[in-house]
């Protein structure tokens, strides 16, 4: 499997439509990242971009993944394959006592 990075634009014009959709994308988004097909999912403060790490085989499956985003009609997008994804991921600290 492979990861891309998936930069997404949107016109602000277009933020009024995307809005109700918010719920509809939200829940697409976590089924994805239940079944490891979306590792992250990031939006800028103006809500005009969102950047998405997809673990998927090849570009054309992560074409189709986009299709099936709910606000998939309003959007542009970059594709790029990633050489590697570094991640902090916080562990607890373990306490001895």
């Amino acid at each position: 499997m492979i990861q891309y990075m998936v930069e997404i634009k949107f016109e602000k014009r277009d933020i009024p439509e995307i809005m109700p959709l918010v719920p509809e994308q939200q829940k697409r988004i976590d089924e994805l990242m239940q079944k490891n097909k979306v590792a992250s999912y990031v939006l800028s403060l103006e809500r005009a971009k969102l950047w998405m790490i997809v673990n998927e085989n090849d570009e054309h499956a992560v074409m189709d993944l986009l299709e099936t985003l709910p606000i998939y009609e309003w959007i542009e997008f970059d594709l790029y394959g990633l050489t590697f994804n570094n991640q902090v991921v916080g562990m607890p600290a373990i306490s001895l006592n």
